[in-house]
């Protein structure tokens, strides 16, 4: 083994392991009797340590006390209602910017790049007054229709779509392909790599989301995963199996959805070296 990866995986193995310690204690509370104390030191949380047997009964006592089933449902609505007619709409328009040649093309680009530098914080109120006089508050709309539009994902799929050869267009033209045929059969399906990397962070920044769904839910019946979680401190105070329990079913999706998109998160990286 050269001496370059070895030095690699000698870095990064103490890395990794600090990364997925909170994790890990996480998960090990959740299936850890009451009896146990997550805190005490040294710690016992190892059934093979601590002469404990794990038990699910943390979860049940979740599900049965709680809505955090339907929090789940909820989280999942608003990341396919956002995602998909996102990555469309960004997709579009990052085809459009990336490949028609049309005056201003680089002024409207230079424009949608200009928004990187205008914080959250500022457009937070106008964005507010805007979604509560035209879709209302306390529904999914109001926190799925305005981020139909990413200027982050039409970047990424400008560049895409830039790095793809021109013979491939002359040949669709040739054979009496349509524009939207072209976008559609032959040049997108060549922007999987990124479509998964813009679909994958999309995901992280919808499933994680919290400061919208505090501003534009009061109702609990959409509440998103976030806010749910919030709820357990209160609801089961003083049962932080209970809490770690939630802690991992909400966390889970994420590390699923990163695990199914890892070989396109790979193919994307290297794209971009």
């Amino acid at each position: 083994m050269p001496w370059g990866n070895l030095l690699t995986i000698l870095i990064m193995t103490p890395l990794l392991f600090a990364f997925l310690y909170p994790f890990l204690w996480m998960f090990a509370v959740s299936v850890s009797p009451s009896s146990i104390n997550p805190y005490a030191y040294p710690p016992n949380l190892l059934p093979w340590i601590g002469g404990w047997v794990p038990t699910v009964e943390h979860f049940s006592s979740l599900m049965d006390q709680f809505p955090f089933f339907r929090f789940l449902i909820n989280s999942f609505i608003y990341v396919i209602g956002e995602i998909i007619p996102m990555l469309f709409v960004s997709s579009l328009a990052g085809y459009v910017l990336g490949r028609w040649l049309f005056p201003g093309r680089d002024l409207i680009f230079t424009l949608i790049l200009a928004t990187f530098i205008v914080p959250a914080e500022v457009t937070l109120i106008p964005t507010y007054l805007v979604v509560k006089t035209s879709l209302g508050l306390n529904n999914y709309q109001s926190l799925i229709v305005p981020v139909w539009t990413s200027a982050f994902t039409i970047f990424l799929m400008r560049q895409a779509f830039q790095g793809l050869p021109s013979e491939l267009e002359s040949a669709a033209i040739v054979d009496g392909a349509g524009e939207f045929r072209i976008f559609w059969q032959i040049m997108l399906p060549l922007t999987r790599p990124t479509l998964a990397f813009a679909a994958t962070t999309a995901f992280a920044a919808t499933w994680g989301d919290y400061l919208r769904p505090l501003i534009y839910l009061t109702s609990e019946e959409f509440y998103p995963i976030t806010l749910g979680i919030l709820m357990l401190n209160s609801a089961f105070y003083g049962s932080f199996n209970v809490i770690a329990a939630g802690m991992v079913l909400g966390t889970l999706p994420i590390a699923i959805v990163f695990f199914l998109a890892q070989k396109h998160l790979c193919a994307a990286c290297q794209k971009g070296r």
